[in-house]
Parts: structure tokens; sequence; C-alpha cells
């Protein structure tokens, strides 16, 4: 696809090719709207309005392989602490897929920032799915704070889960 010249041919930040490869995600065909999405990834700067408009709308395709180009570009895009980017990640934790939801704990744990009370309920309610266990244990290492009190004391609920994987999950993030 054209699309991928973009990246080959265009300098970081131009604006003529972040609206060219904006564009194209309009296209019909999901394999060019994912590498649309590659592309801004090499092209943007961190932080472009246009660009995270288009990955934003990249989470919400209705294609899978879409919304997780869409979460894992937006590591490449997002400013860290980005409200727009994270709130957007965050819908993503009840994707159907779990290698969506896998997909955008790993952002979360680049994106968020350490401590957002927030980003941490929402990643301990993955404690609980079997297929996104592994990947919410080691988000929430990442974005806790050491002694957040709030965070070990949701942590610690989860001592008692009735499913030992749960449990293990848990120890690990106290850990």
């Amino acid at each position: 696809a054209a699309v991928n010249a973009f990246p080959l041919i265009a300098t970081r930040g131009d604006s003529h090719a972040i609206a060219a490869v904006a564009e194209r995600f309009g296209h019909a065909e999901k394999v060019v709207r994912s590498a649309a999405l590659y592309a801004l990834a090499k092209i943007a700067d961190r932080g472009n309005g246009a660009a995270i408009s288009v990955v934003v709308a990249g989470l919400e395709d209705a294609d899978p392989l879409v919304r997780v180009t869409a979460v894992r570009v937006f590591v490449h895009i997002a400013e860290k602490n980005d409200a727009v980017a994270i709130a957007a990640v965050v819908n993503l934790l009840e994707d159907t897929i779990p290698k969506i939801r896998c997909a955008a704990l790993r952002t979360l744990s680049q994106i968020a920032t350490k401590g957002d009370a927030d980003v941490i309920a929402a990643v301990l309610t993955c404690l609980e799915d079997p297929r996104a266990r592994d990947e919410a244990a080691n988000t929430l290492v990442q974005i806790v704070e050491k002694g957040d009190t709030g965070a070990i004391a949701a942590v610690e609920m989860f001592l008692e889960h009735p499913h030992a994987e749960v449990r293990i999950m848990a120890i690990y993030t106290l850990g």
C-alpha cells in the first residue's frame, strides 16, 4: 500500500504527510487502515492532535486488527498522562478480544502516570480476567507508587479471591 511509503519519504512532524496518512484511515480495507496507523506512529510527533484523533478512531474501529494496531500505536503518539488517550485505552479493557485487552494494559503501563487512581481501579478489575491477569499484574507494578495505601488495600482484597491464580497475581503485585 502507498501508505507504507510515507514514513520513508516524510520527515517527522510533517503536517501534510500526517494529513495524507490520516485520510487513508478512511479506507474500506482494514489492512490499509492498520498501515495508516503504523505510518502515523513513525511520522507524527508525540502529542500531535490530528494523529491522536485518528488513533482514537482506530480504537473504536469494528475490526479487531485495527483496534489492536491503534492501541499499540498510542505508545508512540500519546504523551505521558494524556487524558484523552488514557480514557480511550481504558475503554478497551472491556473489549471482547483478550489480545486487545492485554495490548491496552501494556499501553496503559507506558502512558499512565504512576499513582493515577482511576487507571489503577480500571486495571484492578482485569485481575479477575484469566486471559489478561498476568498483564494486569505487570501493569499494576508499573503504575502503582510504592506505599500507595489505597492501591495496596485494593490489591489485598484479591488475596481472598476464590481463584488461586488471582491470589497469586495479587501476591506478585504486592511483592
